[in-house]
């Protein structure tokens, strides 16, 4: 007897989409251990390098393209442009694979695979999750999907504005992969097995996967001196804030803290290697013990580890914080599509927001000498816990509820 096969829609950009597709699939084989699953990226190559420079470098250009294009002119075009970039690649993973059901939260391809579908005659469910937890964009959201899952009471007001039946409309939390949940009992012994000071508090600079973070800067305001060469390199092109090239060219980063208490710099860099190459060439003074990785399959070992997350207001690495029970300081968000996430993290009270890496830096002093103002954030994280508590499990229940109807 053939076993039925889920498709899942995927897309390569960030890292988010894959770990949201990751957690799914864990859930699903224990759900339904018979189930076969395919993972397919149908992000083209050209719409991720566009991204990605976009949302590190081109940040108000991207947020005007993004509010152009979330009303009903704009999501025509966004509409004609992912049938440009992805309708041929998605018609053949349908066609290769042949499956009983389709699953994305891949916005490319929302708007074209009921046209596919309805193109080759083939009745297959097609399920969507919206990855954006409070400000996602219209492009999410179709008519034709069998279902749509969203993760927070706002996205669900949103998808009904948007014409989203409440019959086919569902809110699941949103889901993250199953070892962020799993604690370790000893946090010291934990670090120590990473290879880390098990008694010295620990700080996770990263999490996005295009190193978007600001980690030199804060680095750098935080005591870390540029190299000759690094001098050198920043000074010809960096992308940095205004006031650091001030200072970076002043050479007021020769001043070091004389009562900075002693922390561990875990660095991850994502796929942005000229970070990680400018982090190692920064001479970092005896208070500040760096660690610096470039991508890191252990994501969920580094944050067990962390004290406190310091990065990008992305809502994968966000939830997987709040799932890991620790406080995210954001220094960094994506106008428009994640201008959510940071009144989320204010609102709840799950940590700070600071996106000047002067004041960042400050921040984290503050926190260093005074880190009772961490137990703060424990309530606002717990209850967000509780709320998005096995949301890969209830996404994998609709998953096979489908299934079963259509078999």
């Amino acid at each position: 007897m053939r076993k039925a096969k889920v498709l899942f829609l995927e897309a390569s950009g960030g890292g988010g989409h894959i770990s949201i597709t990751t957690s799914i699939v864990q859930a699903l084989s224990k759900l339904t251990p018979n189930l076969q699953t395919e993972r397919v990226d149908v992000m083209p190559p050209l719409a991720h390098k566009l991204y990605k420079v976009a949302s590190r470098q081109f940040v108000n250009a991207f947020l005007l393209l993004y509010k152009a294009t979330d009303n009903q002119r704009g999501e025509l075009f966004a509409s004609r442009l992912s049938s440009m970039v992805s309708r041929k690649k998605l018609t053949h993973a349908i066609a290769d694979n042949e499956p009983d059901l389709i699953f994305s939260d891949y916005s490319l391809a929302i708007d074209n695979v009921p046209k596919i579908l309805e193109k080759i005659g083939k009745p297959i469910p097609f399920v969507v999750f919206v990855p954006d937890p409070f400000t996602p964009h219209r492009i999410y959201f179709s008519k034709k999907t069998n279902l749509t899952l969203v993760s927070t009471l706002p996205a669900y007001q949103i998808a009904l504005e948007r014409g989203i039946s409440p019959q086919k409309l569902y809110i699941t939390g949103h889901p993250v992969r199953e070892e962020f949940a799993d604690i370790p009992t000893n946090i010291n012994t934990h670090k120590e097995k990473l290879g880390l000071d098990g008694s010295i508090f620990t700080i996770l600079f990263g999490g996005s996967g295009h190193g978007a973070e600001k980690t030199l800067e804060i680095l750098m305001y935080l005591g870390a001196k540029p190299s000759g060469s690094l001098f050198k390199r920043l000074k010809s092109f960096a992308n940095l804030d205004s006031k650091t090239y001030y200072r970076l060219f002043m050479k007021t980063f020769e001043r070091q803290y004389t009562d900075m208490p002693t922390f561990q710099a875990i660095c991850v860099c994502g796929d942005n290697t000229e970070l990680k190459e400018d982090l190692e060439m920064l001479e970092f003074p005896s208070y500040i013990k760096p660690y610096i990785y470039q991508r890191r399959g252990n994501m969920a070992d580094l944050i067990h580890a962390s004290d406190i997350v310091v990065g990008k207001a992305g809502p994968n690495i966000l939830f997987e914080t709040i799932t890991a029970s620790k406080p995210i300081l954001a220094t960094y968000h994506i106008k428009g599509q994640e201008e959510g996430n940071v009144d989320f993290i204010r609102t709840a009270q799950l940590g700070f927001v600071e996106e000047n890496p002067q004041n960042t830096a400050y921040l984290i002093q503050t926190i260093l000498k005074n880190r009772d103002i961490l137990e703060y954030t424990k309530p606002g994280i717990s209850y967000a816990q509780q709320v998005h508590k096995q949301a890969a499990e209830k996404i994998a229940g609709h998953i096979a509820a489908l299934l079963n109807r259509n078999s």
